[in-house]
């Protein structure tokens, strides 16, 4: 989506454990992120492994910024503990898009992951 002067912006979303979600809300109530407007809704983590399909009801933490505060809001993610190192509870960035619903994202496997692929459910919204 297009924004004078902006140009662009962005949406970082964070899926969110229902262990983490107390320190998220904590992350998100601060001034700073406060102005950013940030989201949490419902949101599915559909993980498929060789053997078995395992279905995750998690929370979506999303924070749409102008391009320019992209890398800092994801730094400040990330230093808080929010962005996980595991790679289904990674950031997903991409330019933000209110007009297209909800949506499916869907992630292969490599070979080092024990699960071929994952998918997570996104409500598109600024």
């Amino acid at each position: 989506m297009l924004f004078y002067p902006a140009v662009y912006l962005i949406s970082i979303r964070v899926p969110v454990l229902d262990e983490d979600l107390q320190q998220v809300e904590a992350f998100i109530a601060s001034p700073e992120v406060k102005n950013l407007q940030p989201k949490l809704s419902p949101s599915k983590l559909i993980t498929v492994y060789p053997d078995k399909t395992e279905n995750l009801t998690i929370t979506m933490l999303q924070i749409t910024t102008p391009i320019a505060f992209t890398i800092g809001v994801a730094k400040a993610l990330s230093e808080k503990g929010i962005i996980k190192k595991e790679k289904r509870l990674r950031a997903i960035v991409n330019v933000a898009n209110p007009q297209a619903g909800t949506s499916i994202r869907t992630f292969r496997g490599t070979e080092k992951d024990e699960w071929l692929s994952y998918s997570i459910t996104i409500k598109n919204e600024l």
